[in-house]
């Protein structure tokens, strides 16, 4: 993906829809990432508790009028990446998350399409 991204250690991609029978998914707060078919493009950078905040993006597709589901309408699966780190306290986190987002911009072009779409 990018420097930045690279530093972490992520977990490798797993298709969003098994999340929530992943028994190996710990619940617990942490940084996201979702992809779509491109696996080049993220479509969206996000924190908060794994898999819970994730799934309630995919929920999204069932609000045809909502921004994102527009957006993810387009892709026909989703996969989920993400990182847990026990020392982060939710601020650390938020600003992981807008340092991730700005990074994937010089190597795309813009940001995760997803990204402020509500």
């Amino acid at each position: 993906m990018n420097e930045v991204t690279d530093l972490l250690a992520w977990t490798p991609w797993v298709p969003l829809v098994s999340a929530p029978t992943d028994q190996v998914i710990p619940r617990s707060p942490g940084l996201y990432r979702i992809r779509g078919d491109n696996s080049r493009t993220l479509l969206y950078v996000g924190q908060g508790l794994i898999p819970a905040r994730p799934l309630a993006h995919l929920a999204k597709l069932r609000d045809p009028d909502h921004n994102q589901a527009r957006i993810f309408a387009a892709y026909n699966r989703f996969e989920c990446s993400w990182v847990f780190n026990d020392l982060w306290l939710p601020h650390n986190r938020l600003e992981l998350e807008n340092d991730l987002i700005s990074a994937h911009l010089p190597g795309t072009g813009q940001i995760p399409p997803a990204q402020f779409a509500g």
